[in-house]
C-alpha cells in the first residue's frame, strides 16, 4: 500500500501542474514558445529554484536565530518563504531575457507561470510525504485538493507577474529592462506569495478558518486577473502583428491577403489561402516574427543594428519562400 500512495503522491504533484502548463504554453497562441524552453524553464523551477529557495531560506533563519530573532511559523512561511523562493524562480527569468525568445508580456506570462509550476511540482510532493508516511489517508487527500489547486496557481501566478513584467518593459530602455522591471515584478510576486502565506499561517494562530478561506479566495482572483492580462497582451499583439504586415505587404514582401489572414489564429489555420506546396507552419512562423522583429527595431532598449539584419533575412526567406512555391 505504501507503494501507491508514493506513486499516488508523484502522480498529485505532477498532473495538475502539467495540465496547467499545457494550457498556458496554448494560449500564446501568435507565437509559441519552443516547448523545449518551456520545458527548461520548468526543470529548473522543479529542481534549481528549489534547491536555491531551500539553501536561501535555511540561511536566512540561521542568521536570524543567531541575532535571536524568532523564527516560528509566521516568520518562515510568511517573511523567509516569499522573500527566498520568489528571487530563486526569477532568477532563471532575468537569463531568459539574454536570449531572443523572451520578447513580450505573453512570453513572460508562460516562462513565469513554467518555473513556478516547476517550484510548486516539486514542493507539492514533499508535501504529500507527510500525510502519507503517517498513513492518514483524508489529511494526503485534503492536501492533494488544496496545494494541486491553490497553491500550485499561487506558485504560478508569483512567478507569472514577474514574468510578465520583465516581458512589458522588454526593449524599453536598458534602467527598466534590467532594473526597474525586476524590481517591481519581484515585489508583487514576494507580496503575492506573503499575503497567500500569511493569510494560512492565521488560520494556525488563530483557529479562524476564515482566514484560510480568504488565502484560497485570493488565488482565483489572481488568476483571473493574470487571465484577464494575457487577453489584453494577445490582443496588442494581433494588432502589431496586422499593422507590421501591412506594411511588409505594400512592400512587396508577401500578398496583402496574407497580411489579412496570418494576425488572426482562426483565419491562418484554414486551408486554401497558401500554394499546396507551400510549408504553411513555418511561413507563418517567419511572417510573424518578422513582424515581432519590426515592432521592436523602434523601440528604445534595442540593438538596431541586429535587429535590422535579422528583419532583411526574415523578409528574403518569405520572398524565397513565396517564389520557390511559385516555381512548384
Amino acid at each position: 500500500m505504501s507503494e501507491i500512495y508514493l506513486l499516488l503522491s508523484v502522480i498529485a504533484a505532477a498532473l495538475p501542474v502539467l495540465c496547467y502548463l499545457v494550457f498556458v504554453w496554448w494560449l500564446d497562441r501568435y507565437e509559441r514558445e519552443p516547448l523545449w524552453l518551456v520545458g527548461l524553464t520548468f526543470f529548473y523551477g522543479a529542481t534549481g529554484a528549489i534547491f536555491l529557495g531551500v539553501y536561501a531560506s535555511a540561511m536566512a533563519m540561521a542568521l536570524l536565530a543567531h541575532a535571536g530573532v524568532s523564527t516560528d511559523m509566521s516568520v518562515t512561511a510568511g517573511l523567509i518563504a516569499p522573500l527566498c523562493e520568489e528571487p530563486a524562480k526569477g532568477l532563471f527569468l532575468l537569463g531568459l531575457l539574454v536570449g531572443k525568445n523572451f520578447d513580450n508580456t505573453t512570453d513572460g506570462l508562460v516562462y513565469g507561470a513554467a518555473v513556478g509550476l516547476g517550484f510548486a511540482m516539486t514542493e507539492n510532493f514533499f508535501y504529500f510525504l507527510g500525510p502519507y508516511s503517517a498513513g492518514d489517508v483524508e489529511a494526503w487527500t485534503q492536501l492533494v485538493v488544496i496545494r494541486g489547486l491553490f497553491s500550485a496557481l499561487m506558485h504560478a501566478s508569483a512567478s507569472a507577474t514577474l514574468g510578465a513584467t520583465l516581458g512589458y518593459f522588454r526593449y524599453r530602455n536598458n534602467f527598466l529592462q534590467w532594473v526597474g522591471a525586476p524590481a517591481l515584478g519581484l515585489a508583487v510576486a514576494i507580496c503575492i506569495h506573503a499575503a497567500f502565506n500569511n493569510l494560512l499561517t492565521l488560520t494556525v494562530r488563530t483557529g479562524d478558518e476564515q482566514w484560510s478561506v480568504l488565502a484560497l479566495a485570493i488565488v482565483p482572483v489572481i488568476v483571473a486577473v493574470l487571465f484577464a492580462v494575457t487577453q489584453l497582451a494577445l490582443f496588442a499583439e494581433h494588432k502589431m502583428i496586422q499593422r507590421e504586415l501591412e506594411h511588409e505587404a505594400y512592400a512587396g514582401v508577401l500578398p496583402y491577403s496574407h497580411a489579412l489572414i496570418i494576425p488572426f489564429a482562426g483565419k491562418r489555420k484554414k486551408d486554401g489561402w497558401l500554394p499546396p506546396n507551400l510549408d504553411k507552419a513555418e511561413y507563418i512562423k517567419t511572417a510573424t516574427l518578422l513582424a515581432f522583429r519590426r515592432h521592436q527595431a523602434r523601440l528604445k532598449g534595442t540593438d538596431t543594428g541586429s535587429k535590422n539584419r535579422e528583419i532583411h533575412a526574415l523578409r528574403m526567406k518569405l520572398t524565397g519562400m513565396l517564389e520557390r512555391a511559385r516555381m512548384g
